[in-house]
């Protein structure tokens, strides 16, 4: 079983992986390990909302970007 390479935590700054525009978006809760529930802060179609998705099509923002 593949495990995710890192975790998220509530707070942490993420990125839509593959997103045709920057999405960024603030962890607001845990839902299990391997999902999330995101904040958008930008993003075509994402900001202002909160979505619940999978860690895999999220990555860390770093904060020198």
């Amino acid at each position: 079983m593949a495990t995710t390479p890192s975790s998220f935590a509530v707070g942490d700054t993420v990125e839509l992986r593959d997103a045709p525009s920057d999405t960024v978006g603030t962890v607001v809760a845990v839902i299990r390990p391997d999902h999330v529930r995101v904040e958008w802060n930008t993003g075509q179609g994402y900001m202002g909302k909160t979505t619940l998705l999978s860690v895999r099509v999220l990555r860390k923002r770093r904060d020198d970007c």
